[in-house]
């Protein structure tokens, strides 16, 4: 049962990867230096089986010379579920995450989210490997978001 007590009944399959250092490795999400669009991964069915679950993924944005990465992070799910996504980026600083965005059912950011005053943050560029850190607030998480409810969640770079 969901009674905040970890359960791997309810686990998602990327469990475990509760903080950054067992984050769930997505590889490359990035074409290679002869394309430079923006890449897409989507990760479904994602759920929080207790009051503290955090989902950690982190990839490599590979940020060839004149390849803007372009990061977007997109987290869609439950209307009733409240998500809160944080950005971190490891050559940046793992201890605060660049931006923070949450809202119930729906949260995105975008490049717009962490513009730095004086040049773009993707001028420098070994900025490569990204965190992405989604948990809900502790005090709105029950036993029915539990069982019931899931989000998805997008990464482009």
């Amino acid at each position: 049962n969901c009674d905040d007590i970890w359960d791997d009944e309810f686990a998602d399959a990327y469990e475990p990867n509760q903080n950054m250092g067992t984050a769930y490795d997505l590889g490359e999400i990035d074409g290679d230096w002869l394309d430079v669009g923006t890449e897409s991964l989507t990760i479904t069915e994602l759920n929080f089986n207790s009051a503290d679950d955090e989902d950690w993924f982190k990839w490599f944005a590979d940020d060839d010379p004149g390849d803007d990465p372009d990061i977007a992070i997109y987290a869609e799910g439950d209307p009733d579920l409240y998500l809160i996504v944080e950005l971190y980026v490891a050559e940046w600083d793992t201890t605060t995450p660049m931006v923070t965005a949450e809202g119930w059912g729906e949260v995105s950011i975008d490049e717009d989210d962490f513009e730095f005053d004086g040049g773009w943050w993707w001028s420098d560029f070994s900025w490569d490997n990204m965190y992405v850190r989604v948990q809900t607030e502790a005090t709105w998480w029950d036993e029915e978001l539990c069982e019931d409810a899931t989000y998805n969640l997008t990464i482009e770079s």
